[in-house]
């Protein structure tokens, strides 16, 4: 299984369409700013599972702010992460995952790509998937591959895979 991991498209939703084009993930996870693209993507994509979470800069009218799913015998925490203050640390984080006992948990807000392992617990911000507005880095997005027992997470820049 192949799940595509997007964060803080701001309103970049031709970008994702691509992403979704070219790759063609079997699950795609959006973790927040902005949910109305992650709606608008699905619009596109109708047979393709899409699980999000609202950002800080979304609208209230959705108010998850986080999720589990469980996929193919693995459990993912998706949350945007700005209400775990993840620019200053990922300690609160990393506790509410380890907690629910999680295999991975994705976030975004930094607009900042990370991976790590941590004890056995992949911890992944896919970046800024949006063109227009990555400043830090160049626009990137995450691939969580999950094969028999084994989960497998990348990043990627966006050029690279257009």
């Amino acid at each position: 299984m192949k799940i595509l991991v997007l964060s803080d498209s701001h309103n970049d939703v031709k970008t994702m369409r691509l992403l979704v084009e070219k790759i063609e993930p079997d699950c795609i996870f959006h973790l927040g700013d902005l949910i109305t693209d992650a709606l608008e993507l699905k619009q596109s994509f109708p047979n393709t599972p899409l699980h999000c979470v609202r950002g800080n800069c979304d609208d209230p009218f959705y108010d998850r702010f986080e999720q589990l799913i469980s996929l193919n015998g693995k459990l993912f925490y998706i949350t945007h992460g700005d209400r775990f203050g993840v620019k200053t640390g990922l300690t609160s984080l990393l506790k509410r995952a380890e907690g629910f006992g999680a295999n991975a948990v994705l976030f975004g807000h930094t607009h900042r790509p990370l991976l790590k392992n941590e004890n056995g617990l992949w911890v992944m911000n896919p970046g800024c998937v949006s063109r227009q507005i990555s400043a830090h880095a160049a626009a990137s997005y995450g691939i969580v591959e999950i094969s028999g027992s084994e989960i497998a997470c990348k990043l990627h820049t966006v050029d690279s895979a257009l």
